[in-house]
């Protein structure tokens, strides 16, 4: 086979464009999913209070935090 033939050549160039880009989606199918780890849920309702304190709480305290 003449590997010097232009249509071989830009037929070789294909097949390496096309490997190179199974490769790289199938990099990022594996790698995508670790950067987005669940984060850690952080508590809204932190109040050491319960029933009516709590409620009076949330009615009356601080007004950027309800």
């Amino acid at each position: 086979m003449d590997y010097h033939h232009p249509e071989v050549q830009q037929r070789i160039r294909q097949l390496m464009v096309l490997i190179f880009s199974l490769i790289a989606c199938a990099t990022m199918t594996i790698v995508q999913p670790l950067g987005h780890r669940k984060k850690v849920p952080e508590p809204y309702h932190t109040s050491a209070l319960s029933g009516e304190a709590w409620v009076i709480e949330l009615l009356v305290g601080h007004p950027d935090h309800i």
